[in-house]
């Protein structure tokens, strides 16, 4: 290679360099550093001829995302639980103690002959104690005027017997009346809380006649029911 041809070859190398800085140099100068503020007849600058201003792209930023917070929900404060009243508890009302020797029931039975006369045999109950009555039974007769020595006078109150000595009578006025013979009590078992049956039987041994009618004997009972 000649001379001649190395100094061309230098010289396009020098002046590329040269049109490189002077539009390196063009690219970054600030416009308004080209333009005198106060030189209003400066020459506009053509569009091509202006600077190329490059706009550097956002940082991008880092956001960090916060913890999730889960919000404390403050637990309500527990009612009182009220108290119940205490009811008092009754007092049961004490068992009244029984009472013994009072008369549960009487009556009386009548022989009812149709003859003018009859035998009657009043009685009445009363209690013991838990377990047993007493049994009065009276007996009387029935009639106009009577004259009767003291005759036999029988008394069965549930099975127990016993035999009396009648009272004498002497009954001189023509009405109805009532001339006791004799009476006896007795203890008969009848529990409380049951119905018991006591039967009851008279007799009195008159033998003698009355109203033209001969009697060897007049008789009348029945059944008690008691209940307790």
């Amino acid at each position: 290679m000649n001379s001649g041809k190395i100094k061309a070859v230098l010289f396009i190398i020098v002046f590329l360099l040269v049109t490189a800085v002077v539009a390196s140099w063009f690219v970054s100068r600030d416009p308004a550093e080209s333009v005198d503020p106060n030189a209003a007849s400066a020459p506009a600058l053509p569009v091509d001829d202006l600077p190329v201003v490059i706009t550097p792209e956002p940082s991008a930023v880092l956001i960090t995302p916060k913890p999730k917070v889960t919000p404390t929900i403050p637990n309500p404060t527990p009612k009182p639980t009220p108290v119940p009243t205490p009811v008092p508890t009754p007092t049961p009302a004490p068992t009244p103690e029984p009472v013994y020797g009072v008369t549960l029931g009487e009556g009386s039975f009548s022989s009812q002959y149709g003859l003018g006369i009859d035998l009657v045999a009043d009685w009445s109950v009363t209690t013991l104690n838990a377990s047993e009555v007493s049994v009065t039974v009276t007996a009387r007769v029935y009639s106009g005027a009577l004259s009767s020595g003291a005759m036999p006078l029988g008394i069965n109150v549930g099975g127990q017997y016993v035999t009396l000595t009648a009272s004498a009578v002497n009954y001189g006025d023509t009405g109805m009346a009532y001339n006791r013979l004799g009476s006896q009590t007795f203890t008969v078992t009848a529990p409380v809380g049951q119905l018991t049956e006591i039967p009851v039987q008279a007799n009195w041994q008159f033998n003698g006649t009355y109203g033209g009618n001969d009697i060897p004997v007049l008789e009348c009972g029945g059944y008690i029911n008691v209940s307790r």
